[in-house]
């Protein structure tokens, strides 16, 4: 349910923080198991700071990226 995405997401967080990086994850409609929903589906309009907000201490910046363009970057060749 949400509060063990909750105590993982801070979990990477915290990594994330050590190695002044972000994390990207998928939106909470895709993570979050309807059955922990009283069988209702999520929007996917909602991201993670609908639920909690993971800011780093330093510079007050969000540590959850809602998708790979939010943190710039650049892909290159074949993946």
């Amino acid at each position: 349910g949400l509060g063990d995405r909750q105590m993982i997401i801070r979990d990477l967080a915290e990594l994330a923080g050590y190695l002044c990086a972000k994390i990207v994850l998928p939106r909470p409609s895709h993570l979050l198991n309807r059955d922990h929903n009283n069988g209702k589906v999520l929007s996917d309009k909602l991201t993670w700071e609908d639920f909690d907000n993971i800011t780093f201490a330093e510079d007050n910046q969000l540590v959850i990226a809602n998708d790979e363009f939010d943190v710039g970057l650049t892909i290159k060749g074949n993946v």
